[in-house]
């Protein structure tokens, strides 16, 4: 009995382990982690072109500034070159933000993902502000 009783245990545990390592399982498994890392990998190419359009906009801003300093006077001039810095500040957190993407993987990208997006919107507020700093500057200049 108890011999009987231990080999339909046996053959259950059997059925129950081939199962639940049948292939099928296998394909869907395969699937779903192909699925994780294409998302990834769209999620990481869109932050990147994201942070690659900031960059240009910040570099062509700073090729506008260094043709109007060229015709300023002094105190534009200082103005202009605060203005640069601080530019040139933003610029480098955006470098730091593309190479954090560059480098993330599968298992750091959340955390990747939350800290470049909280620098995304802190250099994009500080980009709205000097935008409107730099309108009103050359405006009160040409007046």
């Amino acid at each position: 009995m108890k011999t009987t009783l231990f080999r339909t245990l046996v053959i259950a545990s059997f059925g129950i382990v081939s199962f639940a390592c049948s292939p099928e399982k296998s394909d869907n498994y395969e699937d779903e982690m192909e699925e994780v890392k294409a998302d990834f990998e769209a999620d990481k190419a869109q932050m990147r072109a994201d942070l690659v359009e900031l960059q240009n906009e910040i570099d062509s801003k700073l090729q506008d500034l260094k043709l109007k300093k060229a015709d300023a006077d002094t105190e534009m001039v200082m103005k202009i070159e605060e203005m640069e810095a601080k530019l040139q500040a933003e610029a480098k957190k955006i470098d730091a933000a593309l190479k954090d993407v560059d480098d993330a993987t599968e298992s750091s990208w959340e955390n990747v993902k939350s800290s470049v997006n909280k620098t995304t919107a802190d250099i994009e507020a500080e980009w709205q502000k000097f935008k409107g700093t730099i309108e009103g500057l050359f405006k009160s200049d040409n007046s």
